[in-house]
């Protein structure tokens, strides 16, 4: 992970406050208490004490685990497997 994954994560987490503060807004009277940005979230799951995405994203263990899929080509080179469902789980 680089800083341009973080500043992705970032923007996201920012378009996801926009609509977790108008849900907030539409229903006064629920705490929604685990509607959390990504760092608050992060801290509370997995009990970390980042306050930085980036190294969020590089000390997480459970980031590190998952795989992502590729396919070997005939020169010994790897390529994304863009069609693994990996890719298209949520589209």
């Amino acid at each position: 992970f680089d800083q341009l994954s973080a500043d992705c994560v970032k923007r996201l987490d920012d378009d996801y406050a926009t609509v977790r503060n108008a849900i907030r807004k539409h229903f006064p009277d629920r705490p929604f208490k685990y509607m959390l940005g990504y760092l608050d979230l992060e801290r509370l799951t997995h009990k970390s004490k980042n306050d930085d995405i980036l190294a969020s994203l590089k000390d997480s263990q459970q980031l590190g685990r998952i795989k992502t899929p590729t396919m070997t080509l005939d020169d010994g080179t790897y390529m994304l497997a863009i069609n693994s469902r990996f890719f298209t789980d949520d589209t």
